[in-house]
């Protein structure tokens, strides 16, 4: 199961013992690098911490955009430079870098990914806006387009805000149609919960869940989430 859960900057010895506890369904830990921000240094520490505790989980390093759903305003520059200082010092540590497809840094991001063989997550998040069917499949094929182009191992997420069935579905049925393997889909809203445990059923790639405090208010945490499934049969 491609369970990831979103580490912040508070209780991190907690989130980690959670981590722990749930482990045997967690595929990945993705630390939120935004919400460290300034204090970048406490991510070295807390990288060798995890792969320590627990070496077999792959970790994620997202540093959000702003206008995506990110915890500060920065510079885009900036942005890349703290990215790219913390993969060239850790990069052994780390499997996963998330750069947003509608940023100016993210072929700078490519040619790092690259330089270190780490697999490229290449993402869009409408969680602000409503976005229509038609945009919704071309950013997608844009963003396939883009991993194909530069011959880059990735996986394409998307995200949408989504508060009833019959739109989330509307949505849905184009990712089904599209049928890229590489593809994670889900909504944030009151479909949160729902989306994320039809991600299960479609094994899709990577299914972002909380710890304990959520990036976003409608993210359901690991005991939540895992609670949810047992109940409607997915895991024992």
């Amino acid at each position: 199961m491609s369970i990831v859960c979103v580490l912040t900057n508070k209780n991190i010895d907690k989130q980690i013992s959670i981590v722990k506890k749930y482990k045997k369904h967690i595929y990945a830990i993705e630390i939120r690098v935004d919400t460290f921000y300034p204090k970048i240094e406490k991510i070295i520490h807390i990288l060798e911490k995890i792969k320590k505790n627990l070496p077999e989980i792959k970790i994620i390093l997202t540093f959000r955009k702003f206008s995506e759903g990110g915890k500060v305003r920065i510079a885009e520059d900036k942005r890349k430079e703290i990215l790219i200082e913390i993969l060239s010092e850790k990069h052994k540590l780390i499997d996963y870098i998330d750069i947003e497809f509608n940023s100016k840094i993210k072929k700078d991001l490519l040619l790092a990914v690259k330089k270190y063989k780490k697999t490229l997550i290449v993402s869009s998040h409408f969680i602000k806006k409503q976005i229509g069917i038609k945009k919704f499949v071309k950013i997608i094929r844009l963003m396939d387009k883009f991993l194909k182009q530069n011959e880059q191992k990735g996986i394409i997420k998307i995200v949408i805000k989504s508060n009833n069935f019959k739109h989330y579905f509307k949505f849905l049925k184009e990712i089904y149609r599209i049928k890229l393997k590489n593809l994670t889909f889900f909504a944030t809203g009151k479909m949160s919960l729902l989306s994320r445990s039809i991600n299960v059923l479609l094994k899709m790639p990577l299914i972002y869940i909380a710890i304990l405090k959520p990036v976003i208010s409608t993210q359901p945490n690991i005991k939540d989430f895992t609670k949810t499934l047992k109940k409607i049969g997915i895991i024992k």
